[in-house]
């Protein structure tokens, strides 16, 4: 009996469980079969200005692919934010009279909160989720915001220089969170609101903050490290949290700027758990706001300005220059570095204008035309030009004018470079003669070169004449191209050597050789003789390189074949120079052997000048 009894609490449970499985299926079946919803959820009030009212919209019945869209209409005195979508996707099967069904249904979960501005009663929604054709609404929120007291514990401050300020300027704000000693301990959810942050239209806060700490203040969404501190003030000690933002102005105009306001949880009363740790049980919402604020923003004055003014504002400038090479030869490209620091705007500054008569006169040096891009480094901003000497007189790089406006004397400021002392020699032309040989002649390199100089244009040299002569040897001219009409001459016997059947094949090679050669000579012979006298001087110039037994020798032939083939080294000739400049300057260095990687690098670069105007 005690066995049927069991049977049947079991068949009885059995048969609840498949009731409520049956009615679960039934209900997903038709939660997915009547379309998409949407369901509105909102945190428990009191609701307060100011302080964010969490919402949290369902969405379901939707497909998964592509994601529903939420739309909403836009509150007057207040704003809503999205803060989150979050997605989940559920299958299910069902079996009727054994035929299987399968459901899925899709819930989007959207995070959002209102914000409203002032006390107030207010209408939040409806929110309208769309996807495709398929379209859901959720109920609209009537939320009543009240007004948060005023806590006589808490203080909230904007501190600025004294303005009015100019655009791009660098001004310091500090923002300050004073709280009473006694109350420290007992405060949660601070959320403070900079207006003046938000303010990105007129005002550029992207300069990062160098301080960091494990205190923070939050505005907004945002953590800034504060710096703590206690102070006293009107006979209360207070415990102060504060963090420097740095603000640059970037339009002039007068600006007027809400109050900055600070919003906090205290807690009246805790509850201890089964450790010992106190949990909070009754809180109260506080509010602290500051002062509003008026922010004149003026243009730079234009009277007294410099010409070597670029844009900077800050104070404490230098400019440090550094050139590549001291020593160099009337036209030789000289590398300056240009290193800019200050307190200011270092990180937009440019350079001035190089060229002129307060910085690198036009008729003495040639500068790049245009901006000169810098690179920001470490609290530094570095620029690279490269300039060239046009007159042998030079004997410095005289000092470079950098100038900013400095906000608090409220006046320019103008600084120079130290000058960087120069060696300038003429520019060198090496000719033919001077570079027919890399044994040293009798006298020296004077006599050579005054023994022997190149052929004038306009004139016909020597070697012009002989290549003229070879090419009057092959002419037709005078030559007996009559017919031959002698029958004895024409029936005589032939010798044994003219019965050679090997004689026509020869003759035809030779004919083709000569042909060849007439060719070759013809294509010889309407070159420009200026052009092949230049390219027999190519040719004696590299192999004075070849044969230069000291870095001087090297500098010269190296300059020649430049000389002779403009524009064809692409750069490459200038650190080599420069490289035999400061060997042959150097204490010894004229009579000093030739580094044998510096020959090699010499030796390659001719080679390869000479084969691309072989080309």
């Amino acid at each position: 009996m005690i066995v049927n009894t069991r049977r049947t609490r079991a068949a009885r449970h059995q048969a609840v469980w498949t009731a409520l499985a049956g009615l679960l299926v039934l209900g997903l079946a038709g939660a997915a079969a009547a379309g998409p919803t949407a369901e509105l959820r909102a945190a428990r009030g009191p609701y307060y200005a100011g302080v964010p009212i969490e919402i949290e919209v369902t969405a379901s019945g939707f497909d998964a692919d592509p994601q529903p869209e939420i739309d909403y209409d836009a509150v007057s005195g207040g704003r809503i934010e999205l803060r989150g979508v979050s997605p989940s996707s559920t299958s299910f099967m069902q079996i009727i009279n054994g035929r299987i069904t399968r459901h899925s249904e899709t819930r989007v979960v959207y995070s959002l909160a209102f914000i409203p501005d002032r006390p107030g009663t207010y209408q939040v929604g409806p929110f309208r989720i769309t996807q495709g054709s398929r379209r859901a609404a959720t109920r609209p929120l009537v939320v009543t915001a009240g007004m948060i007291p005023i806590a006589d514990s808490q203080r909230i401050r904007l501190t600025m220089p004294e303005g009015p300020y100019v655009v791009g300027q660098h001004v310091p704000v500090t923002v300050e969170w004073w709280s009473a000693a006694g109350t420290v301990d007992r405060l949660y959810n601070q959320r403070a609101r900079i207006p003046l942050f938000e303010r990105e239209d007129v005002f550029d806060f992207s300069v990062p903050a160098t301080k960091t700490s494990h205190a923070v203040i939050v505005i907004g969404d945002t953590e800034y490290p504060a710096d703590v501190s206690r102070q006293s003030d009107g006979g209360k000690q207070w415990i102060v949290r504060s963090f420097t933002e740095t603000m640059i102005p970037m339009q002039p105009g007068a600006y007027d700027i809400e109050p900055p306001e600070l919003f906090v949880d205290e807690v009246t009363s805790f509850r201890r758990d089964f450790f010992g740790n106190r949990i909070p049980m009754k809180v109260r919402k506080l509010r602290a706001i500051g002062q509003p604020r008026t922010i004149v923003v003026s243009e730079l004055p234009r009277q007294g300005r410099p010409q070597s003014f670029a844009g900077a504002v800050g104070r404490g400038f230098t400019l440090q220059v550094s050139a590549d090479r001291s020593i160099v030869q009337v036209g030789d490209p000289i590398t300056l570095t240009f290193t800019l620091r200050g307190d200011g705007t270092v990180e937009s500054a440019a350079l001035p204008p190089l060229a002129g008569q307060g910085a690198l006169p036009p008729e003495h040096f040639r500068v790049p035309e245009g901006e000169i891009p810098g690179v920001f480094s470490e609290g530094a901003k570095t620029f690279e030009v490269t300039i060239r000497v046009l007159d042998e007189s030079v004997r410095e790089i005289p000092p470079i004018p950098f100038s900013w406006y400095d906000p608090e004397t409220r006046q320019y400021e103008t600084t120079h470079s130290r000058p960087i002392a120069l060696s300038v020699r003429p520019a060198q032309v090496v000719s033919a003669a001077d570079v027919v040989t890399a044994k040293p002649a009798a006298g020296g390199a004077e006599a050579a070169a005054a023994r022997e100089q190149p052929p004038a244009i306009g004139k016909t040299s020597e070697s012009d004449a002989a290549e003229t002569q070879v090419a009057k040897r092959f002419t037709l001219t005078g030559a007996d191209l009559s017919i031959e009409t002698d029958r004895e001459k024409l029936t005589r016997p032939k010798r044994r050597w003219a019965a050679d059947p090997r004689l026509p094949i020869v003759a035809y090679a030779l004919s083709a050789l000569l042909l060849a050669v007439a060719l070759a000579v013809r294509r010889w012979s309407q070159v420009d003789p200026s052009e092949r006298h230049r390219r027999r001087r190519l040719k004696q110039a590299q192999k004075a390189v070849i044969g230069a037994r000291s870095a001087a020798e090297l500098a010269a032939s190296l300059r020649a074949l430049r000389a002779l083939s403009p524009g064809r080294d692409g750069g490459r000739m200038d650190a080599l120079l420069a490289r035999l400049d400061e060997v042959t300057f150097a204490p010894g260095g004229s009579t000093a052997p030739v580094e044998p990687e510096l020959r090699r690098r010499a030796e390659e670069l001719a080679r390869t000048l000479v084969e691309e105007e072989a080309r």
